[in-house]
């Protein structure tokens, strides 16, 4: 069914995959392309000192020629990311969508456990519907040693920053309702993050939907972008400005 704005979200088109009797003759390449609407639309807000916070599948709409970003209902201020109220959010919601840090900080403030965190389920339901579809996956070696390879890097790396995080803070420092520098520079990179394992999860499912053909057209760089937009340690994550500048290199 359509949306009241126009197009179907990604979630109904690519994971239902609905995609190719709604638009058959789809350019994947072009679509990937047009995502970069979607990330200057998210520079735009954070220049203006909001975040969306609720970038996923089901929040975004394709009409056959745009890419729309649609649920400003969790849009926030860069401020207001670390406010309590939004803490049992991060927690509870949509674990795959929420950024490591946000699940480890609210878990400390909340004094709630720290348990397996949100990318480790992530890479765990990946790890299961790759397996699955292990057959369209080996036709594409290529691109299944770089998901391999940002997969372990990913592992790897929220294993260390969660021990760090473990070693680090305490239930008893709650530095983080004093919004400085540190908490500001987070908040900003909440978005990418979601943005990041939306554009993951595309490709992974554009494996299994379409030839080899058509899938090698998608640059193997792009693997390398979401390894510093999906980076577990959220200081050394890429802002919105290197995101921008290294995706429409990738897809000129």
């Amino acid at each position: 069914s359509q949306s009241r704005y126009g197009g179907m979200d990604l979630q109904k088109l690519f994971i239902q995959g609905h995609i190719t009797t709604a638009y058959p003759n789809l350019n994947i390449y072009q679509f990937l392309k047009n995502l970069l609407e979607v990330l200057k639309g998210l520079e735009l807000l954070l220049k203006n000192g909001f975040v969306h916070r609720d970038i996923k599948m089901d929040n975004i709409l394709y009409n056959g020629e745009k890419i729309i970003l649609i649920d400003f209902g969790l849009l926030t201020t860069v401020e207001e990311v670390f406010k309590r109220t939004n803490l049992e959010l991060y927690y509870e919601n949509d674990p795959f969508y929420y950024p490591n840090e946000m699940f480890l900080f609210s878990a400390l403030l909340l004094k709630k456990e720290i348990t397996d965190t949100n990318i480790h389920k992530f890479l765990k339901s990946l790890a299961t519907f790759i397996a699955f579809h292990k057959n369209k996956f080996s036709q594409t070696p290529e691109y299944l040693k770089e998901i391999e390879r940002l997969n372990n890097y990913l592992s790897a790396k929220s294993k260390a920053y969660n021990s760090y995080f473990k070693a680090t803070y305490n239930k008893e420092t709650t530095p983080l309702f004093e919004m400085n520098e540190l908490t500001l520079n987070i908040a900003k990179r909440f978005d990418i993050y979601q943005i990041g394992i939306v554009i993951y999860e595309l490709i992974i499912t554009m494996i299994t939907i379409y030839n080899p053909t058509e899938i090698k057209k998608i640059p193997l760089g792009i693997f390398q972008l979401l390894r510093e937009m999906l980076e577990p340690n959220p200081f050394e994550r890429i802002d919105i400005t290197g995101v921008i500048n290294k995706y429409s290199r990738l897809f000129p």
